[in-house]
């Protein structure tokens, strides 16, 4: 538990600051900082991705919320229009998860391709 705790706060923490400090970062930054998180913390290829699909659905889905909240829901009503009803917030925490976990997978097995 111990071992996910710390690259699911690094992830979190960085990757929060890339989107309200610095407003220029884009939005595929989260695989960068997942994939640094991968790289820095000795997680095993499975777990990093799970850790790394779970810090991206936490912080895309807050930040999504957030937003959400601050227009009064007219983003999250035209986004629901384009993806034909489906709940807009689901599907904005969906594509973190992934990018977070593909992304840390990715610093994962940089990891242990130079380990060796």
């Amino acid at each position: 538990m111990k071992n996910a705790l710390y690259p699911t706060l690094f992830i979190l923490i960085i990757g929060s600051l890339g989107h309200f400090v610095f407003p220029s970062w884009p939005w595929w930054s989260l695989v960068v900082v997942a994939a640094v998180a991968g790289r820095l913390f000795p997680v095993g290829s499975g777990k990093g991705f799970v850790v790394g699909t779970a810090a991206g659905t936490l912080l895309w889905y807050g930040t999504a919320l957030l937003f959400n909240v601050a227009n009064g829901g007219a983003l999250a009503g035209k986004v629901s229009q384009i993806f034909m009803g489906y709940p807009p917030l689901a599907i904005t925490a969906l594509l973190g998860g992934l990018l977070g976990g593909f992304g840390m997978l990715t610093g994962c097995l940089a990891r242990e391709l130079f380990k060796k």
